[in-house]
């Protein structure tokens, strides 16, 4: 599956384009992106999220291709692919029983097709990706590995309960509507969507953006030519969780290790702090993630994100 990923990912690079036609600004970037709750160290670690990567490439010439059918909002669209591997653990790791209170383990890998654009005082995003759960997505092993290479970390016993395999197909839009701005702050409301085999949910939350801005809301999808540009964004929103498959497993077979339906959480409150630097064709972006108990059994969790942004 890997060598069909890159070849297209080396199709979209190699045809990318150099700069928009719009000011000698960016119209391509690629994004590796880390998310873990190790970031909080000495805190526990690997509870009920263990790890998260992502590799994503975006481009506006693809904006305006075939492939960008799934996204029909045409104004200053991009397009892009997006590879990432999810990985969640329950709060004793070690144990080779499944316990109901907690989360079981579980994994999963999706490839997506995501776009962005503006209609009116909105951007609208939304993705359509395919992917495997459980064990082939590589949880288990990837996880282990990382403690194999890491002092005083033990070996995790209890991916043989993990949730089992399953297909995903998954559709994703977020709708973002600006209230207000200035030179140094934008204020925007966002609903959202998820619809498919991985989660099936609704959101409803507020935005602020404070600092030096790259320029309008409308405007910033992709960088303005500013040499630099330094901000603090809050976002925080109230999110109704009908099915997630890393909790309850497969819409299709019954999973012996997943939660019930009677044990999920259904209303669950985010809330995301976002510092990010931005010199040139460079971005460093920092987060901070609080997520509300997913079950009834289960404890608020926080988790930690560092992502690198290469702009050209």
């Amino acid at each position: 599956m890997t060598r069909p990923i890159l070849f297209l990912f080396s199709i979209l690079i190699s045809h990318s384009g150099i700069l928009s036609a719009q000011d000698n600004r960016p119209s391509n970037y690629v994004e590796v992106k880390g998310v873990n709750d190790i970031l909080f160290f000495p805190a526990p670690t690997d509870r009920y999220f263990s790890h998260g990567t992502s590799v994503s490439f975006f481009s506006e010439r693809f904006g305006n291709s075939n492939l960008a059918s799934f996204h029909p909002f045409p104004q200053d669209r991009i397009l892009g692919i997006s590879i990432e591997q999810n990985l969640y653990t329950p709060t004793d790791g070690s144990s080779l029983d499944p316990k109901n209170y907690d989360r079981p383990f579980a994994s999963y890998f999706l490839v997506s097709m995501k776009g962005a654009s503006v209609l009116g005082r909105s951007r609208i995003h939304s993705s359509i990706g395919l992917g495997i759960m459980g064990q082939p997505s590589g949880g288990n092993f990837v996880q282990n590995l990382v403690h194999s290479m890491t002092p005083h970390s033990d070996s995790v016993l209890g991916w043989e309960n993990q949730i089992q395999p399953g297909i995903l197909l998954q559709y994703s839009i977020l709708w973002e509507l600006l209230l207000n701005e200035s030179r140094f702050h934008t204020l925007s409301g966002y609903g959202g969507m998820g619809l498919g085999t991985l989660h099936d949910d609704l959101s409803l939350g507020i935005a602020l953006k404070v600092g030096i801005l790259e320029g309008p809301f409308l405007e910033t999808i992709l960088p303005s030519s500013k040499k630099w540009a330094a901000w603090i964004e809050w976002r925080n929103d109230l999110q109704f969780m009908a099915y997630d498959a890393t909790l309850q497993g497969s819409l299709f077979r019954q999973d012996p290790n997943a939660v019930t339906k009677s044990q999920l959480n259904l209303l669950r409150m985010r809330s995301e702090l976002t510092l990010q630097l931005r010199w040139k064709q460079l971005s460093l972006i920092g987060g901070w993630r609080y997520i509300t108990k997913e079950t009834r059994d289960m404890e608020d969790h926080t988790v930690g994100s560092l992502s690198v942004r290469y702009y050209w």
